[in-house]
C-alpha cells in the first residue's frame, strides 16, 4: 500500500497568524504518515460527505495488538482535527503516526499538518 508523508508547518506565534486554508492541500495516498511530536494535528476536510478518517495504532501496547480507533465519517465541507498524538500511536521504534483515509476518490479530501509551537 502506499503512503504519503507529510511534513508539519508550525503555526505563527504571537498574533501573526496562519492561514490554515492556504495549507490544504489533496493526498496522493490513501496512507498518511507524519512525524508526531506530541504537539501535532492533522486537518482533514472533505468536500463529499460519507469520507472516513482513521487513526492507526501500529504498534504493541503491553505486547498486545490492539484495534485501531473507530473511524470517524466526515460532514461535507467541515474542517476536523485529528490529535495531538500520544506517542503510544507511533509505528512501533518510530516516531511516526499513520491515518487512513477511506476515500477512492482523493479529490474529495483536502489535508494537512500543523504543529502548535510551544511558547513561554
Amino acid at each position: 500500500m502506499a503512503s504519503q508523508t507529510l511534513t508539519a508547518t508550525a503555526l505563527a506565534t504571537d498574533g501573526t497568524g496562519t492561514n490554515l486554508t492556504a495549507l490544504l492541500a489533496e493526498p496522493t495516498a490513501n496512507t498518511l504518515v507524519f512525524q508526531n511530536g506530541l504537539n501535532t494535528i492533522l486537518l482533514v476536510q472533505a468536500s463529499a460527505s460519507a469520507q472516513t478518517v482513521t487513526v492507526e495504532i501500529s504498534c504493541l501496547i503491553e505486547g498486545q495488538t490492539v484495534s485501531s480507533f473507530p473511524a470517524v465519517t466526515l460532514t461535507s465541507s467541515d474542517l476536523y482535527t485529528f490529535g495531538p498524538f500520544h506517542s503510544v500511536l507511533d509505528e512501533s521504534g518510530t516516531n511516526l503516526v499513520q491515518v487512513s483515509l477511506s476515500s477512492d476518490t482523493l479529490a474529495d479530501l483536502l489535508v494537512a499538518v500543523i504543529t502548535i509551537p510551544g511558547v513561554y
